[in-house]
């Protein structure tokens, strides 16, 4: 049976359709946004992400960018960083399944750890050593931006 299969920009596989459920719009909601896609590059290197979602105007989000390397350079293999303008239109679908507010004028981060899997949201300044226990946390079942179960593409 015929099946549409979506490779994300940076050659990772983000969903499929067999012929008779692909439509223009199923198979759409599959291309992944451009900091979706550096999440999905991340996952697949076994890094754990730290998503930082602010708008220009927040006045925390240099010290919040300046605790979010710091936390990275305590977990063994990094982490990764992800900003994302909360304005940006190419990243509502993200910033939406994150559930982050937008209207607030705090930094949020949101943190993945390597499996995929959301292991903590931080809205404001978060703490060094908050971030590595999220990034670094393990969960034995949980459930990902979408439902997934893990963001991480298999492969």
């Amino acid at each position: 049976m015929p099946l549409i299969l979506v490779i994300s920009p940076k050659g990772y596989p983000t969903g499929g359709y067999i012929l008779a459920e692909a439509n223009a719009q199923n198979v759409a909601k599959l291309v992944p946004s451009p900091k979706l896609d550096m999440v999905y590059e991340s996952l697949n290197g076994g890094n754990p992400v730290f998503i930082v979602v602010s708008k220009k105007s927040n006045t925390d989000k240099t010290k919040t960018l300046e605790t979010c390397k710091s936390a990275k350079s305590q977990i063994p293999g990094g982490a990764s960083i992800i900003e994302i303008d909360a304005t940006d239109k190419k990243e509502e679908g993200l910033i939406t399944q994150l559930k982050i507010n937008t209207s607030t004028n705090a930094t949020t981060v949101v943190v993945l750890n390597a499996s995929g899997q959301t292991t903590g949201t931080f809205e404001g300044n978060a703490e060094t050593s908050s971030l590595v226990a999220s990034a670094t946390k393990v969960i034995r079942s949980g459930c990902c931006p979408g439902g997934s179960g893990s963001c991480k593409p298999k492969q």
